[in-house]
């Protein structure tokens, strides 16, 4: 089926087509009417079945561009990165050497007081355990009983024959046949 797009549910990323300023999209398959064939024809002549190859092509060749660029500026400079990294290194290695010291020296400290926490927290736990509400003892809600329709559209109980008047009386149609060739129904 071929339509327009409600405004409410155009796409900001695919604009709509200069064909009457709308978007049509096909949701359905359509049987090929003749109206259908000239809109898809008109739509086509605004489409350019080898754009997304060519913009592919053409960003590939500048990300090509753009690597070798990088990597001939960062030959360049190759010599002084090297340097600076390896200065960083020597004081990342310093840091962490005097850290070490620091670390040994207040090891034992810092495991007394994660002692004390996790003797805590294990008594936090069973006091919880212990003082928590049980859910089971709560008065919950219970839902409102639905309203149940005396004559539902289909009732499963009903046999085949009696669902089929349902379907009729519904429709406002006779259950009864019409009476043919001199009143037999």
């Amino acid at each position: 089926m071929i339509g327009t797009v409600p405004p409410a549910q155009l796409d900001l990323f695919n604009p709509p087509s200069p064909l009457l300023g709308l978007r049509v999209v096909r949701s359905d398959p359509c049987p090929k009417c003749r109206s259908c064939t000239v809109l898809e024809a008109e739509i086509r002549r605004y489409y350019d079945a080898g754009l997304d190859e060519r913009v592919g092509e053409e960003a590939d060749s500048f990300r090509n561009e753009l690597d070798a660029t990088r990597d001939e500026v960062l030959r360049d400079h190759a010599k002084q990165l090297a340097a600076i990294r390896k200065d960083y290194g020597e004081i990342v290695g310093s840091i962490n050497a005097k850290l070490e010291r620091i670390a040994k020296r207040y090891s034992t400290p810092f495991k007394r007081i994660i002692g004390r926490y996790n003797r805590l927290q294990a008594k936090i736990v069973k006091e919880l355990e212990a003082e928590a509400p049980n859910p089971e003892l709560v008065d919950w809600p219970e839902p409102d009983e639905g309203y149940e329709d005396p004559d539902p559209l289909f009732d499963s109980t009903r046999d085949y024959i009696e669902q089929i008047d349902r379907f009729k009386h519904h429709q406002g149609k006779p259950t009864t046949r019409k009476a043919r060739n001199g009143g037999k129904p």
